[in-house]
């Protein structure tokens, strides 16, 4: 019985060590604050990922930036890096997402567009 309890607090500890790493890595490719961009959208910089906005890989589907294309938008969101193909480790192709780029690119997932009207 007392071998069954240590086996079940051992089991518990290292479930939560794995936890806590596995947490801290997704942390580690998010920055600190949320930023936020000020420019008007043009469709000749979009990508299948978005839009690049200031150096930014803007999340936003095509359908909504049709809407937006000539338009004034504050932008605001918490950026993401993700590894480049230069930058990226056999972990990287394990548990953290890729993508095509040769360079690392710093993403904005789920931002939220406000139309700036002068």
């Amino acid at each position: 019985m007392k071998q069954i309890f240590i086996l079940i607090v051992l089991v518990l500890n290292l479930t939560s060590c794995l936890h806590t790493k596995n947490q801290s890595s997704k942390k580690k490719n998010m920055t600190s604050d949320m930023i936020s961009l000020i420019a008007i959208v043009d469709l000749k910089n979009a990508t299948k990922d978005g839009i690049y906005i200031n150096g930014y890989v803007v999340e936003i589907d095509y359908e909504k930036l049709k809407k937006l294309n000539g338009k004034k938008v504050n932008i605001t969101g918490m950026p993401t890096t993700i590894q480049g193909i230069e930058n990226s480790s056999k972990e990287d192709a394990i548990g953290n997402q890729e993508q095509g780029r040769l360079q690392n690119a710093i993403h904005i997932k789920s931002p939220t567009i406000e139309i700036i009207t002068d």
